[in-house]
């Protein structure tokens, strides 16, 4: 799963691809609007990782699954983005500001 920020700026998508490729298609599915979107990137291979970019107007709290193939339509990679701009992961809470006594 990869955790990006809620910004409209572009972000990084880091994974293990099947196999390499110069430019990919990124399908996003927003699991709650059951929209899909369709961008396409270069990336970069390095140590066996692949780095793609992406932008777009990401919300907080938002899920998405994605599928990245080549330019041939062949799966890469299959996987799940969390959007939020907490940095504590592992102690997400769903509002940060509320006070609990």
């Amino acid at each position: 799963m990869n955790v990006i920020k809620p910004i409209h700026t572009p972000q990084s998508l880091l994974f293990i691809p099947r196999y390499e490729a110069d430019t990919v298609t990124i399908w996003l599915l927003d699991e709650l609007l059951e929209k899909s979107y369709e961008y396409t990137s270069a990336v970069t291979y390095l140590d066996g990782y692949m780095t793609a970019e992406i932008t777009h107007d990401f919300k907080e709290g938002d899920n998405y699954s994605y599928e990245i193939s080549d330019m041939d339509g062949n799966l890469m990679y299959r996987g799940k983005i969390f959007i939020t701009d907490q940095n504590d992961i592992q102690n997400y809470k769903v509002d940060p500001d509320l006070l609990t006594l």
